[in-house]
């Protein structure tokens, strides 16, 4: 009996110590972190196991959705690579190249099965064991394809990041790579299909000494709710450089931008890239530290223009930019973001927008605010996917659905209350200042009021024949250019149109 439990004790005592997430630490001295997955094959047989630090996140709610690290799995569900059949298994995988079994990477395959994976994140932590703060990270890596796959939306690969491994916030359009439909779901004998290298990319953070940052790249379909027909798609060949506070030639200043102006230049220059810090998203420009102080003027390049301080450039400045004032965040960890003077204080209405933007749950940031004479109001969201409008409980005193007709921008659209059927906003994503609710006598409209904010603009559409003017229909999308103004794309018209 005693040595009974004296075993149970050992054994509780692993889990206990096996639970604690492990992070790579980066300091001056030890600055490089690389991964190529490739001890992942034994040197007889590919092996689940991750290596330290780096996990897998098979999400089983909805497509570009990111799960918590603490409960991401440390080993993968299958491995293999060549060949993969159309009905391959869906989950995470340790796939290999076809010339060489011991060059490996991770990545996965979606599926629309029930209880199946919406979408897979390769993930790792990186713990700050330096004496000062981390202020940017030189990323590089490969994505490589190991099966075709014929979704209509095509896939995306996009990369997170975290400071606590829960709250995830897009790295932006930098670290988002597109892939169009294959013209079949099947896999080759000859693996990787493709390689494709982002290299040289500038990931702007603040990671304090002894803080912790996370990164995620989510393996997902690039819109919609279908995930099917899945492209094998998988992160190999990982280089992450850090850069320490006072270390670089140039500070940096960042810029809430809420101007509305058609582009925001800093001292005539346009911004370096963009970050999100505790949800804000932020534009960010270099400034060259000579010693000397550096007035700060912000422009569209155009007719508005608003001045700034005058900064020292010894370290990282954020401001909130107006076009009528430019006012300093002393403390962006904690920034919330700008509001608008003139709108209403939040007044809880137990009422929320449900759907695929929260993967279908009763969140904060969805709650309409009460305004008074039954009108709700949510500010500044972009609506994607399948929603409707209820209650934290789904009660039939408040769960309205579709009419079954689509909604549109600018345009009321009549609610049905009690049905099972969920509005849609198709394969397109609505950007609104505004979602505004209105429940009199029991008959409910909602209202998507666009934002007008052409400094939010990443994409334009051609409409016409070609696409039945349909403004959202990604075959007429021209995307925005590195030159502020500028979209770029190929578009396909009808003959004789």
């Amino acid at each position: 009996m005693k040595c009974s439990i004296k075993l149970l004790l050992i054994s509780l005592l692993c889990v206990a110590v096996n639970a604690v997430a492990s992070a790579t630490d980066i300091s001056p001295e030890a600055r490089t972190v690389t991964q190529n997955f490739d001890a992942m094959y034994d040197g007889a047989a590919a092996t689940l196991s991750l290596p330290a630090d780096w996990r897998v996140d098979r999400n089983l709610s909805a497509p570009r959705t990111v799960g918590a690290y603490s409960s991401a799995a440390t080993e993968v569900m299958y491995e293999g690579g060549i060949s993969l059949a159309s009905n391959a298994k869906n989950g995470t995988w340790n796939w290999g190249a076809s010339s060489d079994v011991t060059d490996r990477c991770v990545g996965g395959l979606s599926t629309t099965v029930s209880g199946g994976t919406r979408c897979v994140s390769v993930m790792t932590k990186l713990h700050n064991a330096g004496e000062v703060a981390i202020s940017k990270l030189s990323v590089n890596y490969d994505i490589e394809k190991y099966r075709y796959g014929a979704n209509a939306e095509g896939f995306v690969v996009q990369l997170y990041t975290s400071t606590d491994g829960s709250t995830w916030s897009s790295a932006g359009d930098e670290f988002r790579t597109a892939f169009a439909a294959d013209a079949s779901t099947i896999g080759a004998e000859v693996v990787p299909i493709s390689t494709t290298a982002v290299s040289d990319k500038t990931l702007k953070v603040n990671v304090n000494a002894g803080a912790d940052l996370y990164l995620a790249w989510n393996i997902t379909v690039a819109a919609g709710t279908s995930p099917d027909k899945a492209m094998g798609l998988a992160i190999d060949n990982v280089s992450i450089e850090a850069s320490f506070e006072n270390e670089s030639s140039v500070c940096y200043v960042y810029a809430e931008d809420v101007t509305k102006w058609g582009a925001l230049l800093l001292n005539g220059a346009a911004a370096t890239g963009t970050t999100v810090v505790n949800g804000v998203t932020y534009k960010y420009y270099e400034i060259d530290k000579d010693g000397s102080s550096v007035a700060l003027t912000f422009s569209d390049g155009a007719s508005n223009q608003v001045a700034g301080p005058t900064i020292t450039a010894d370290k990282d400045y954020y401001y909130c930019v107006t076009a009528d004032e430019v006012t300093a965040i002393s403390d962006p960890t904690a920034y919330t973001g700008w509001v608008d003077p003139d709108r209403k204080p939040f007044v809880a209405s137990g009422i929320y927008l449900r759907g695929e933007v929260t993967s279908w749950n009763a969140i904060d940031e969805w709650q309409f605010s009460d305004e008074g004479n039954g009108v709700y109001v949510l500010y500044d969201k972009t609506l994607t996917g399948n929603f409707k409008v209820a209650d934290a409980s789904w009660s039939s005193a408040c769960n309205y659905g579709s009419n079954g007709t689509a909604i549109t921008m600018g345009a009321p659209y009549s609610l049905v209350s009690g049905t099972n059927d969920n509005i849609s906003c198709g394969t397109g994503s609505f950007v609104c200042a505004r979602i505004v609710l209105t429940i009199v006598n029991g008959n409910a409209t909602l209202l998507l009021e666009p934002n007008e904010d052409a400094t939010g603009l990443t994409s334009v559409y051609v409409m016409g024949d070609n696409n039945g003017w349909n403004y959202m229909d990604a075959s007429g999308e021209l995307a925005l250019t590195e030159t502020p103004g500028v979209f770029s794309g190929q578009v396909t018209f009808l003959q004789g149109t």
